[in-house]
């Protein structure tokens, strides 16, 4: 596959990393592993995935406000941590190495190919989805990223 057949696959997703909205419930969290960029020990890292317009499933990304509950969630799954980015030029929260310390940023986690930017239903059947198992008051603030991913790992996360 070509780099321009590459970006042509993925047209159709969208990202809205121009300014902050608010994620809904239903809330999940997604989970996989990566490398840190860092130190090279694998990790685990994980997403919220929640609903942006009542409709529209989506990850949030470069969260800047999340209630407490949920924070808690994230935590049983990652080292997620709020903290400021060079790259991003903005202070969000974050997985973090456990090993290390490092920043794992949003954008190479959710880049096509990378843990939550699969490019086919076999990678996505490595994520697993959790349900928010309390009940959680408020609401995320962050952006929002589509991707057609999304329904191959909601469908991997159905099958027994």
């Amino acid at each position: 596959m070509t780099d321009n057949q590459h970006d042509d696959e993925f047209d159709d997703d969208y990202d809205d990393d121009d300014h902050e909205e608010y994620i809904d419930p239903p809330y999940h969290i997604v989970v996989g592993a990566t490398w840190c960029y860092n130190c090279g020990n694998a990790h685990k890292v994980a997403v919220i995935l929640g609903t942006f317009d009542r409709h529209m499933r989506c990850f949030a990304r470069y969260v800047t406000e999340l209630p407490d509950a949920l924070l808690q969630a994230m935590r049983e799954h990652t080292v997620y941590e709020k903290r400021f980015s060079r790259m991003a030029k903005m202070e969000y929260y974050a997985n973090c190495c456990p090993h290390c310390g490092a920043l794992s940023g949003d954008h190479f986690l959710h880049d096509g190919g990378a843990v939550f930017g699969p490019l086919d239903p076999e990678a996505a059947a490595a994520l697993k989805v959790f349900s928010v198992g309390v009940r959680v008051e408020g609401r995320v603030k962050g952006t929002f990223a589509w991707s057609s991913a999304i329904d191959w790992i909601l469908q991997a996360a159905r099958k027994p």
